[in-house]
């Protein structure tokens, strides 16, 4: 089976990416922020884990994709944070240098 690794899965990008690899017969390895929104969020091909990424040592990371063929980047700001107005540079800031 093939296997994709999404970073930011329970986030709203990572959530609906998964769910279309997971259609076209993709398992799924996730990282995320706790805490989980929902405990029945994924179904059983998804092994989400909870951590910050910033936090972790390469090994962990490298452990986390190995046998991945696919890469997903959905980590940043969200629809669950509201910053102070304007917050076009908040989301700039949290969402696009980080990248």
């Amino acid at each position: 089976m093939k296997k994709a690794f999404i970073l930011g899965g329970t986030g709203f990008l990572g959530y609906h990416a998964a769910n279309v690899l997971l259609e076209d017969g993709y398992s799924i390895a996730a990282l995320s922020l706790p805490p989980m929104p929902s405990d029945n969020l994924f179904d059983e091909r998804v092994e989400n884990h909870l951590g910050d990424i910033n936090a972790m040592s390469d090994e962990e990371l490298l452990h986390l994709i190995k046998g991945c063929e696919a890469f997903v980047y959905a980590i940043g700001a969200d629809e669950r944070w509201l910053p102070d107005a304007p917050a076009y540079k908040s989301f700039y800031d949290a969402n696009v240098l980080p990248t």
